[in-house]
Formats: structure tokens, C-alpha cells, sequence
């Protein structure tokens, strides 16, 4: 795939490579490709590329890692090496400061600012991207309890908790029909005993039967709607 991204001409072929590349379950295939940017303007990437490539690496939470081993390692070489190197090196770590978020990452992003002999400018960029890193820990332990009671109030149901809430629903309404169908049953008089009923009587119990009927499809629909 590496071959395909450095010979394609398509620009949107490319980027989707890229992004496939960079969304690598492969530790190997991950390192291997962000250490092509060592390769300088001479290498298979582009220098215009760097932070795109960079971008995608850091789209998953191994590609993070992976470019936290990268910037640690290299960071000499990254400043030393590559003419845009000190520009790279702020980037990543930006970009590491801006998604690692768990305890360790956090020591790991505050280790490499704080051990390793960079240029003034350099570190002065790191610790500006840090103190995001703070900030953004002090608003979560802040407003956790909040974002917490949030999401459990606006959750998705669970499936199982649909078919029950949907099973109960229909048994509702078939209890409804069918005790609105008994009411009907035993409302409407029948008997094959009793003498034939006037014209009147045949109004009336005609009309009752049309309210009866009447009244269960409006429950129907109520309960469909």
C-alpha cells in the first residue's frame, strides 16, 4: 500500500491511502511509515506531507503511541536533521498533547518536555502545549460528576431494553382491544329467546353498537399513534 501512496497521481487516491496507512492495527507498519519523514525532501514523503502523515498516525490510539516512541527517539534527529525540524517536532507534540489523556500518557508527554536538551523555542512551545494538558484536566475534574449525570440521562436505550419497552407496549394494547371487544360482546344484547325487538329498540341498539365500535377504533389509533 506504501508503494501505491508515494506512485498515485490522484490527490483524493492519495489521502485515502494515507488515512489507511495511518489507521494501521500494524505497531510495525505504523512506525515504519511515520519514520519515513527522516528521510527529509529527499524521502518517499513529501515535506508539504509531514503533517498530514503525521495527522493520520495520530487518528488511533496506537498510532499516538506510536508517534510519542517516534518524537522521543528522534527528537535530535528531527531537529537536526530535517530543515523544517523544529516546526515538526512542535507539531507532534501539539498533537500528542492535545489527545493523550490518560495518567501515563501525561507523564510521558511531561518526561519528554522535561529531560530532554531541546532549543529554548522549542520547549517554550512544548510547555505552552502542556498547559493545555492541565487545563484540560482541571475542566474534567471539574465538571466530571456533570458530564457523567449528562450522559446517563441522555443515553440511547439498550436493545434489549427496546423489545421489552415495545413487547409491554403491544401486550398494552392487545389487553385494551380485546377488553374493549368483551365490553362490545356483552354489551350488545343477544338472545335467541327474547322476543323480536321493536324498530326503536333496533335504533338504539344500533346506535350504541356504532358508539362501541366507534370508541375501540379511537383507541386503536391512539395506541398506533
Amino acid at each position: 500500500m506504501f508503494s501505491l501512496y508515494t506512485t498515485t497521481t490522484s490527490i483524493s487516491e492519495k489521502t485515502s491511502v494515507e488515512s489507511a496507512l495511518g489507521c494501521s492495527a500494524n505497531r510495525t507498519q505504523l512506525y515504519r511509515f511515520i519514520n519515513h519523514i527522516l528521510d527529509g525532501p529527499q524521502g518517499p514523503i513529501k515535506v508539504k506531507d509531514f503533517k498530514s502523515v503525521i495527522a493520520s498516525v495520530a487518528s488511533t490510539s496506537l498510532g499516538l503511541d506510536v508517534l510519542h516512541e517516534f518524537l522521543s527517539t528522534n527528537l535530535n534527529r528531527t531537529l537536526n536533521e530535517l530543515p523544517n525540524g523544529q516546526e515538526i517536532a512542535k507539531y507532534i507534540y501539539s498533537i500528542l498533547a492535545t489527545k493523550m489523556t490518560d495518567r501515563v500518557q501525561i507523564e510521558k508527554l511531561q518526561n519528554l518536555k522535561n529531560t530532554t536538551i531541546i532549543p529554548e523555542s522549542v520547549r517554550q512551545s512544548f510547555e505552552k502545549s502542556f498547559k493545555k494538558v492541565n487545563d484540560r484536566k482541571l475542566w474534567l475534574e471539574k465538571y466530571s460528576e456533570v458530564i457523567n449525570q449528562w450522559m446517563l440521562e441522555n443515553q440511547e436505550p439498550l436493545e434489549e431494553e427496546t423489545i421489552t419497552t415495545a413487547a409491554s407496549t403491544e401486550s398494552t394494547i392487545t389487553t385494551e382491544i380485546k377488553s374493549t371487544v368483551s365490553s362490545i360482546t356483552i354489551s350488545a344484547p343477544f338472545s335467541t329467546v327474547s322476543p323480536k325487538p321493536s324498530n326503536a329498540t333496533y335504533n338504539v341498539q344500533n346506535c350504541r353498537t356504532v358508539l362501541l365500535v366507534t370508541i375501540l377504533l379511537l383507541i386503536v389509533n391512539k395506541c398506533i399513534l
